[in-house]
């Protein structure tokens, strides 16, 4: 089975990303896989101050966030690997304040690369310091078609299924990587 990185499509040099957080919130805890409690509500999220006015469905930062439709259209595909909270989120130049976003917590954090047939660059210990292009093992993937990769937790790993679904769609700002041409960045 073919596996794919989800993320938001950085080739769009007006693309937002989310540069700040609640000190409350452990960035950490949203790339564990493990299934977290509700946030308050309203959750604000501020803008990194060099964004741009594009608006993709999913955006990236340093927490991931998807839209309303993209969340739902996940839901309607029978995906209910993730949590979504809604957030709101404020521009720190103009202080406008956009709505129609989540933050996603990605459940599932899977340790299963196929170390052997990899490119990976080790570290002085031993464990992996830069993974490049990679295979996943799908014996140890357990059938999940979205989860988060315990190798590199920031990655969203898609199966072919949903890969499909999502061209299908009007999602915009995707981009859509099979994981052996992912290049480490």
């Amino acid at each position: 089975m073919q596996y794919y990185i989800l993320e938001q499509d950085l080739d769009d040099p007006d693309a937002a990303a989310i540069g700040e957080i609640p000190d409350f919130l452990n960035v950490d805890d949203w790339y564990s896989g493990k299934k977290l409690p509700s946030p308050p509500s309203p959750l604000m999220l501020r803008l990194y101050h060099k964004s741009g006015d594009s608006r993709g469905d999913i955006m990236g930062g340093i927490v991931t966030l998807f839209s309303d439709e993209l969340a739902a259209l996940l839901r309607k595909f029978g995906i209910d690997s993730f949590q979504s909270f809604p957030v709101e989120i404020e521009d720190p130049i103009s202080k406008e304040v956009e709505e129609g976003y989540n933050i996603v917590n990605i459940l599932g954090l899977i340790k299963c690369v196929d170390i052997d047939s990899s490119q990976i660059t080790s570290g002085p210990m031993g464990g992996i310091l830069r993974l490049e292009s990679f295979n996943i093992d799908t014996r140890k993937s357990h059938g999940f078609s979205m989860f988060r990769l315990y190798e590199q937790p920031t990655l969203i790993i898609i199966d072919e299924s949903i890969k499909q679904f999502l061209f299908s769609s009007d999602m915009v700002g995707l981009k859509i990587t099979k994981t052996q041409d992912y290049d480490g960045w």
